[in-house]
């Protein structure tokens, strides 16, 4: 059986247009950015274990896979 991460992510486009990950409770909390930076990250998905988030980025100047 798998069990859920005790936190749901999402893509936020902020202001100057920036995509970056953030975190959030799924109960409901305080969200909690994970990526602060000029690149485009978006599209995150929960590892299997819960421990870890894939995403898209373009950090390398081409869209790849990233996990944090």
């Amino acid at each position: 059986m798998k069990v859920a991460p005790p936190l749901c992510s999402e893509t936020v486009i902020t202001p100057e247009g920036r995509r970056d990950l953030w975190t959030m409770p799924a109960q409901g909390g305080q969200p909690e950015r994970v990526t602060n930076d000029s690149y485009y990250d978006w599209n995150p998905v929960w590892s299997p274990d819960g421990k870890r988030i894939a995403f898209y980025s373009n950090r390398t100047g081409k869209h790849q896979v990233w996990t944090i």
